[in-house]
């Protein structure tokens, strides 16, 4: 069995509910998630983590470890990871 996360809600996605004055107690997170989310294995670098955020413009990677997703990184933790080691 393989590691495929269906989705993410990101804070962006809660707030365009909130704002819809939509009772949130009846929408499911899968009509308001980012499907299919790019993932990185926990075992690949920072700068292939850089990678995938510019190539597919994004702003978060899930991240995952044999089968099982164990954290969610972002362009803003990544280029701060970067920016440390400059």
């Amino acid at each position: 069995m393989s590691c495929d996360p269906v989705g993410v809600v990101t804070e962006k996605d809660m707030l365009r509910v909130l704002k819809s004055k939509k009772n949130l107690e009846l929408i499911p997170a899968k009509d308001i998630m980012a499907k299919h989310p790019v993932t990185i294995k926990a075992e690949q670098t920072v700068a292939d983590a850089l990678e995938l955020l510019h190539r597919h413009n994004i702003r978060r990677l899930i991240i995952t470890r044999q089968d099982a997703v164990v954290g969610v990184t972002t362009a803003k933790n990544t280029v701060g990871d970067r920016s440390e080691s400059i």
